[in-house]
């Protein structure tokens, strides 16, 4: 695959379309916008929506294999339990240096999906971390970020 030409990642199928615009990061989760701002006193630094590519891509599935040790050869059986995808970036905004990760999580056993955000800084910050769903704040939440030490949190997607 050349990441140079990805314009999209993520995942289609059951009637759903999910993925994330690899030219500024949104991600799109059944015809939504989903953008993550994060505020600091009157600052906002945009984590999404900059003007560069966000193609350092990460999926995998999270997979369980069940069998009895006891019984016969072959008796184990594979479940897949979560698909994930989305991506990690380094963005340099106003002077301050911001890792992102973000990761879609699609559980298959009924629970709604969800976000992973980790987010490390080279600057202490004490701000909240904005989501926003078609460019409306939907969740601001209360996220400190100490200098160079990351920040991690699940989102449940409503």
């Amino acid at each position: 695959m050349n990441r140079d030409q990805l314009v999209r990642f993520g995942l289609i199928g059951t009637g759903h379309s999910l993925y994330f615009e690899v030219n500024g990061g949104a991600f799109k989760v059944s015809g939504r916008m989903i953008e993550l701002v994060y505020k600091h006193q009157d600052k906002e630094y945009f984590l999404t929506g900059q003007q560069q590519r966000y193609q350092d891509i990460i999926t995998y599935k999270d997979v369980e294999f069940t069998f009895d040790p006891s019984g016969a050869e072959g008796n184990g059986q594979n479940h897949i339990l979560q698909y994930n995808f989305g991506y990690k970036n380094e963005l340099m905004i106003n002077g301050i240096r911001f890792n992102l990760q973000a990761i879609c999580k699609i559980p298959m056993d009924g629970r709604p999906m969800y976000f992973n955000f980790k987010l490390v800084a080279d600057t202490s910050l004490d701000g909240q971390l904005e989501i926003r769903r078609n460019g409306i704040t939907v969740d601001s939440i209360n996220a400190p970020l100490s200098k160079n030490k990351g920040g991690e949190m699940n989102w449940i997607l409503q």
